[in-house]
């Protein structure tokens, strides 16, 4: 049977901290701020795209499909993280952040390229899976 002692424990002996927090905090936060100035860049303009009739690169699709795309953009990043968690929590939050950024960029990737309306809501899904692998990892 251990004893149990008042004394503090010193957690973070021997990390380097800036402005009293560590700088792996520092860094998770840069991160966190890049993916969120990413995503609400797209998800400002990806509208237009998905619409937009006078541009011949861009999707031409109607409005019920751009309703359609942002339902299970919602649906895979609002709710998958519910489940991904346990991920973050089982495997770490590295291994969760490796997955997540790496599913991300072949959102980004897919969004980018692909002309079809499943290839863009593949797209779509693939980064929606990527930012609910990173929401636990980074906030957990």
């Amino acid at each position: 049977m251990t004893e149990l002692t008042n004394e503090p424990h010193d957690d973070l002996a021997g990390r380097r901290m800036l402005f009293g927090f560590t700088v792996g905090y520092w860094m998770l936060n840069v991160i966190e701020m890049f993916e969120r100035l990413a995503y609400y860049s797209v998800r400002s303009v990806v509208a237009i795209y998905i619409m937009q009739a006078d541009d011949p690169n861009g999707l031409h699709l109607t409005a019920a499909d751009k309703g359609t795309i942002y339902a299970f953009w919602f649906a895979f990043q609002s709710i998958l993280p519910t489940f991904t968690g346990g991920f973050a929590d089982r495997y770490g939050y590295k291994k969760s952040l490796f997955v997540s950024i790496t599913l991300n960029i072949a959102g980004y990737i897919l969004m980018g390229t692909q002309h079809s309306y499943t290839g863009f809501l593949f797209g779509v899904i693939v980064l929606a899976t990527g930012t609910a692998f990173f929401k636990p990892s980074i906030q957990g």
